[in-house]
């Protein structure tokens, strides 16, 4: 998929504000890593990097990870090396768990987590000894829209179709987005969504779909499915059955029928949940 010349820009932008950023927290840190008269180009001079990823390689969090390490390098001072590692488990709380406890903590090493971190803190569900609060938050590549689909030969079509039958979508983790939101539809709405928990990411998740392990999943990513699989849509391979979004993006029918968060609202207050714009993200149907 081709990106628009703003859509370069603007990735252009954020990965210097990403090398910003680490460059303050560096200094901040160089009265122990450095002596603090160090400037951040003697600091950085001959330095290797590391992003942490907490899902392995080919997915779209690796992808994003991989991109920051082509070219931060030439918006820093001292033009690091930057390497990723890979650290998958328990939906990016083994990375963020490392980082937090293990890594030198001198602005040489970073993570790229999931964002459903910061909701399993709130609920009590965390599966790490770290504090979300506690990480300096450099930037982020992008806003990423997940939506739910189903394999084609499933017969599921709807929303209404997964209120009828048993859908098995796979997930990471019981505390995983990919779980929370399968699970809240079938408490909210109806659904009769079964998780199957133990993959690692993504990858592993449309694998298992191809090859009938499950049906599909809560939490595919749209950027995904119109890159590297866009035949998936186009020839019909996947139904979207909702969006994790407060607009319609993502669309695989003619006819704009996505349930998305903003048509979920009144069914969602009327379950009593206090959800409105700060969690967004489960006001789906």
């Amino acid at each position: 998929m081709h990106q628009s010349r703003d859509a370069v820009q603007r990735g252009g932008a954020d990965v210097r504000r990403i090398a910003m950023a680490i460059t303050a927290i560096a200094l901040i840190f160089s009265s122990s890593a450095a002596s603090a008269a160090d400037s951040a180009q003697d600091f950085y001079k001959g330095k290797l990097l590391r992003i942490i990823v907490g899902f392995p390689p080919g997915g779209g969090f690796d992808l994003y990870a991989r991109t920051v390490a082509e070219f931060l390098p030439r918006h820093m001072p001292g033009e690091p090396k930057v390497i990723v590692e890979n650290m998958p488990g328990a939906s990016t709380a083994r990375a963020a768990s490392f980082v937090y406890n293990v890594a030198p903590q001198d602005g040489t090493v970073m993570g790229i987590f999931h964002q459903g971190l910061l909701a399993n803190q709130v609920l009590d569900v965390q599966a790490g000894d770290f504090d979300v609060t506690k990480f300096n938050w450099v930037g982020r590549m992008g806003t990423q829209l997940n939506v739910g689909l189903v394999w084609h030969t499933t017969g599921i079509k709807t929303i209404e179709d997964a209120k009828k039958k048993e859908v098995i979508f796979g997930a990471t983790s019981p505390s995983a987005t990919s779980s929370m939101v399968p699970r809240a539809l079938n408490q909210m709405v109806g659904t009769k969504f079964k998780i199957v928990t133990g993959y690692q990411g993504s990858v592993d998740m449309y694998l298992a779909m191809e090859r009938g392990e499950t049906h599909g999943m809560a939490t595919g990513v749209w950027f995904d499915l119109t890159r590297e699989r866009a035949d998936w849509v186009t020839d019909n391979k996947v139904s979207v059955l909702f969006q994790i979004s407060t607009t319609r993006t993502a669309d695989s029918r003619s006819d704009g029928s996505i349930p998305v968060r903003s048509s979920a609202a009144a069914a969602t207050r009327a379950a009593s949940l206090p959800c409105d714009a700060p969690c967004g993200w489960l006001n789906v149907m």
